[in-house]
C-alpha cells in the first residue's frame, strides 16, 4: 500500500502537477489522521467495555460478600436476641420472686452474662475500595452513598460490642463473689437479688436492645444494596 502511494506521488512530482500534489499530500494526511483517529476510538471502546467488564466482576464480588454479612448479621442478630430475653427473664425474677424460689434459674442467667453476639468487620468493603482505588469502577454514587453508610453502621455495631464486652468484665468479678459455677452453688442470695446485680442485667439489656435495632438496620441495608447491585448486573 505504501509502495502504492509513492508511486503516485512520484508521478504527479515528475509531472510538475504541483497544485494536484499538494491536494493529494493533504488528502494523504487526512487518511492518515483518520486512520489514527479510528485506531483510537477502537482502542477506548476496547478500554470501556475492560471497565465495564471489570465493574462487573467488582459487582459480583461485592454481592458475595454482602451476603457473607448478611448471614452473619442475622446469626449474631438470633444470638443477640435469645439472650436478650434471658437477661430480660432474670429481671423480673429479681423485681417478682420475693420468695427467691427461682434463685436456681437466676444464677444460670448469671453465669450466661458472658454471653454475647460479636459481629466483626472493622474493614468493610468502602474502605478497602478506597484504599485499592476500585471505587472509579462503581458508576453509580448511590451504591458508593450506600456502601458509606453501611461502613458507618458497622463501626457502630463493632463499638457497642466492644462496650458490652468491656462492661461483661466489670461485672464477672460480682457475679463470682455471688455464686459458684463449677460445681454450682449460690454463695450470696441476698446479692444475687440485690438492686446492684438488677442494675447490672438493666445494662447489659439497654446494650442489646440497641444491638437488636442496629443489626435489623444492618439487614435492612443489605438487603437493599443487594438489590440495586443485582439489578446492575441484569
Amino acid at each position: 500500500m505504501l509502495k502504492f502511494f509513492r508511486k503516485i506521488r512520484a508521478a504527479l512530482i515528475k509531472q510538475r502537477k504541483f497544485r494536484t500534489y499538494l491536494a493529494y499530500a493533504v488528502g494523504e494526511i487526512v487518511l492518515v489522521v483518520i486512520g489514527i483517529l479510528i485506531a483510537l476510538s477502537i482502542n477506548n471502546l476496547k478500554d470501556a467495555a475492560d471497565l465495564i467488564k471489570e465493574g462487573q466482576h467488582l459487582y459480583k464480588d461485592i454481592i458475595t460478600e454482602l451476603r457473607e454479612d448478611l448471614k452473619d448479621i442475622q446469626e449474631n442478630a438470633d444470638y443477640n436476641n435469645y439472650f436478650l430475653e434471658r437477661y430480660r427473664l432474670g429481671r423480673r425474677i429479681i423485681l417478682t420472686d420475693k420468695e427467691k424460689e427461682k434463685s436456681d434459674s437466676l444464677a444460670v442467667i448469671a453465669s450466661e452474662l458472658t454471653k454475647f453476639s460479636d459481629f466483626k468487620n472493622d474493614r468493610p468493603i468502602y474502605d478497602r475500595l478506597f484504599t485499592s482505588g476500585e471505587q472509579d469502577l462503581i458508576n453509580d454514587p448511590e451504591i458508593l452513598g450506600d456502601l458509606k453508610r453501611l461502613a458507618v453502621l458497622y463501626n457502630y455495631i463493632n463499638r457497642l460490642e466492644k462496650n458490652q464486652q468491656d462492661f461483661m468484665y466489670i461485672v464477672l468479678p460480682k457475679i463470682a463473689d455471688y455464686i459458684r459455677i463449677n460445681p454450682p452453688e449460690i454463695k450470696d442470695l441476698d446479692a444475687l437479688y440485690g438492686y446492684r446485680f438488677h442494675n447490672d442485667i438493666e445494662i447489659f439489656i439497654i446494650i442489646m436492645e440497641e444491638k437488636e435495632q442496629l443489626y435489623q438496620d444492618a439487614a435492612d441495608q443489605l438487603n437493599e444494596l443487594l438489590a440495586d447491585l443485582n439489578a446492575k448486573l441484569e
